[in-house]
């Protein structure tokens, strides 16, 4: 079947269920979007941590799916795939939440970090450079570096920033960005991580709230 089969095929499928509601119809819809979930994951850093089953995101993810077919409102004239990744994304976090996975240890060296950011930036009035960061904190520079690796590696940043998605643009994975970039896939999660931290000093600060 062609492209152009499978939308008026998936497009009538919307159809039928809008007016019947019907179970058999909805389950079809869903394995039409199965994909979309499988996209939506391999795109997800979390999906590349040890301690994190990916069958286990793919079925949370799924959940969302199921999500969205059901409260989908064809009538709105939104693409439902634009509608259904918020849904799917939401699902997976909050199932990521409810794990807990990422050490308190990590948290407290996240906010540390952030903390010695806005530090350095306010006693030097200008951005902070890494050394700055790690002077801050009273630590050398491998010290810094090997802290931001352990964020990193538990992407405790990342589980309010995902992925963004779309058919317009859509996002490098961090193995693509690798790749362009000529370094380690570790590498792009560490600067991903120190520019996330930077970021966060930034939106507090200019909320006028206390770093």
């Amino acid at each position: 079947m062609d492209s152009v089969s499978v939308r008026e095929n998936v497009s009538a499928l919307w159809a039928e269920y809008s007016s019947t509601r019907n179970r058999d119809v909805r389950e079809k819809l869903i394995l039409s979007y199965l994909d979309l979930v499988k996209y939506i994951v391999g795109r997800m850093p979390q999906a590349t941590i040890p301690s994190v089953d990916y069958d286990d995101l793919l079925g949370y993810g799924v959940m969302g799916l199921m999500d969205a077919v059901e409260r989908f409102d064809l009538s709105r004239g939104v693409k439902f795939e634009t509608y259904a990744m918020t849904r799917i994304r939401g699902a997976i976090i909050d199932h990521l939440r409810n794990m807990d996975w990422v050490p308190r240890s990590v948290r407290q060296k996240a906010r540390q970090i952030q903390q010695a950011i806005g530090r350095a930036e306010t006693r030097l009035d200008r951005s902070a450079t890494d050394q700055d960061i790690a002077d801050e904190l009273c630590i050398d520079i491998d010290t810094f570096d090997r802290r931001t690796w352990e964020i990193s590696k538990g992407t405790y940043l990342s589980l309010d920033g995902l992925v963004t998605v779309d058919e317009a643009h859509s996002e490098l994975t961090v193995k693509e960005i690798a790749s362009v970039l000529g370094v380690s896939e570790s590498r792009v999660s560490q600067l991903h991580t120190r520019a996330m931290m930077r970021m966060r000093v930034d939106v507090k600060r200019a909320a006028g709230q206390c770093v």
